[in-house]
């Protein structure tokens, strides 16, 4: 499963630190991890994924400031910052404090698996719903991206949304929260802006020569079942008196 994983890993050349301001804009301030930053955001649209686009299926809700300036921006410029991503802030968001109930007996939740059986007071319907928006992006040939935090880590959701992307062997991206905004902020240092670009081109390629070689291998497998099923119906058909005679 980990050959799924298309690594944005640091370049050699790239600066320790991204500057402190740029166009106006203090960045370190939105690089801080803020809890208190809520996020009120239920995925895109599946409509809006299209073939070969970057959709954000992982994101560590502690930045919310670098997340809520960075949709504002996307807005305001129409252009594409897709995602699967459910953030339900407080109880007034819809699905907040619910539980999906699975399992044969419907006795457990996706809290098991997601927070090592510790049930959550903000529930767990969100992951179902982040399934659907990711499988249709996955449907669609999109380019899932998984973001972490500063450290190269993930949050506590993210771990069981990562760990799922991994169990369906769908190939994804990945890039820091630094990268991040550096790829999406209008007014980042050029510069930055190229290096970050390059890396993640790569990585995305690297993941599409994934999905290729995969679907490959599936296809081939297919194949290789159906000639043995043709096979076997054969031997079945075959007059046992002719087997005799001949």
């Amino acid at each position: 499963m980990d050959g799924c994983l298309c690594t944005c890993r640091p370049h050699p050349s790239a600066p320790a630190t991204v500057p402190i301001c740029h166009g106006g804009k203090n960045y370190e301030d939105l690089l801080k991890e803020d809890k208190s930053e809520p996020i009120p955001f239920i995925g895109n649209n599946v409509d809006d994924f299209t073939p070969n686009a970057l959709v954000i299926v992982s994101f560590p809700g502690a930045y919310g400031r670098a997340w809520n300036f960075l949709t504002k921006e996307a807005a305001k410029a129409e252009s594409g910052l897709n995602s699967s991503c459910i953030f339900l802030p407080n109880s007034s968001a819809p699905g907040y404090g619910q539980h999906i109930r699975t399992g044969r007996d419907g006795q457990m939740c996706h809290c098991m698996h997601l927070y090592h059986g510790q049930k959550q007071y903000f529930g767990c319907a969100w992951f179902s719903l982040w399934q659907r928006k990711t499988l249709e992006a996955v449907k669609c040939g999109c380019n899932l991206l998984v973001v972490t935090k500063r450290d190269g880590t993930l949050g506590n959701s993210q771990q069981g949304e990562v760990r799922y992307l991994q169990q369906n062997a769908w190939p994804y991206s990945e890039m820091n929260i630094l990268d991040f905004l550096m790829y999406f902020a209008a007014t980042a240092p050029k510069d930055q802006k190229v290096l970050v670009s390059r890396k993640l081109q790569g990585s995305v390629n690297r993941c599409r020569r994934a999905k290729a070689e995969t679907s490959n291998r599936v296809q081939s497998l297919k194949l290789e079942h159906q000639a043995t099923k043709q096979g076997a119906q054969h031997r079945v058909c075959v007059d046992p008196w002719t087997l005799f005679w001949w």
